[in-house]
């Protein structure tokens, strides 16, 4: 659980982790240097907390799956929260399903008063899925430590769409499970590093889709999923370009987009917005839910 200056959220998340009543259930938290009080309250809780001024996001999540023998994992953050019983519904999933790398399932949008604004059912997510568009709940997430481990770890180089990245090589070896119930709230408003950082996700989505279909060892299946995974990332950088002013780019995303696959603009969720966007300027900025650093069994 990476953490910094997250003080005005941090009780509700630790503590909708501790009520899973999930046994066992390792708690491990990263502070990054919290000036805020944030240590403070962190003090207050049973959790395994190790302070690291400067320690990325990924590599925080790596040393706490590493330093643990659990056989599940995933990640938290400090202004998200878990839904009652969550843990234990996620983890009887992977027992009933060995094949399964990972478990996810619904998860509701709250804002910055705890108000759920929006719901999210992604259904089953399959890797051509995950290629077009990563529309799967990371915070919803239970992984089995045996795919993490096959598939690499997170990302240290990277700080946006890890988690993209992450469950594109994980469900290049295991199908994923869907459970639709749900699991978590997760905490979206104008503060989070997404949402002021539109542009550079969606560069980094077209990074990771391009890096992804680099790998060596992809089956020709596998492979054929290149021409529309690239336009589907091309369609949401779009997206995040226009939702920053760059129409021009947004455009260039578009047209880009069409050349390699059209039917890819109406099979995605960012082709519609896009479009709408590009025709109807002057919509205000939205909050996107951010995906990418939470935790779990081993928390």
């Amino acid at each position: 659980m990476p953490v910094l200056n997250e003080a005005r959220f941090i009780r509700e998340s630790i503590e909708s982790l501790l009520a899973q009543h999930y046994d066992p259930l390792e708690i491990v938290v990263y502070d990054g240097g919290s000036t805020d009080g944030t240590l403070d309250i962190l003090r207050e809780y049973p959790v395994d907390l190790r302070v690291e001024p400067g320690l990325g996001q990924m590599a925080a999540i790596n040393r706490g799956w590493q330093g643990t023998s659990a056989e599940y994992v995933t990640w938290w953050a400090g202004d998200d929260r878990y839904k009652p019983g969550a843990l234990a519904r996620l983890a009887a999933e992977l027992r009933d399903h060995p094949e399964a790398g990972f478990v996810h399932a619904d998860a509701d949008i709250i804002d910055e008063q705890g108000m759920v604004t929006r719901h999210l059912a992604p259904g089953p997510r399959s890797l051509a899925d995950l290629a077009l568009a990563f529309t799967m709940v990371s915070q919803t997430a239970l992984i089995r430590r045996s795919a993490a481990e096959r598939a690499g770890l997170m990302d240290e180089t990277r700080r946006f769409a890890a988690d993209w990245d992450f469950f594109l090589r994980v469900s290049q070896y295991h199908p994923g499970h869907y459970v639709p119930f749900t699991a978590a709230e997760y905490r979206t408003h104008s503060g989070s590093e997404d949402n002021q950082n539109y542009a550079r996700v969606g560069e980094a989505g077209m990074d990771v889709v391009a890096r992804f279909f680099e790998r060596p060892d992809l089956t020709p299946a596998q492979r054929a999923l290149r021409p529309r995974a690239l336009a589907g990332a091309r369609l949401f950088a779009g997206w995040c370009y226009v939702v920053e002013g760059r129409r021009g780019d947004g455009w260039r995303m578009l047209r880009d987009a069409l050349l390699a696959a059209p039917s890819v603009l109406w099979r995605v969720p960012a082709g519609p917005r896009l479009v709408g966007r590009l025709l109807l300027p002057g919509r205000p900025r939205p909050h996107r839910p951010r995906g990418g650093w939470r935790q779990g069994a081993t928390v």
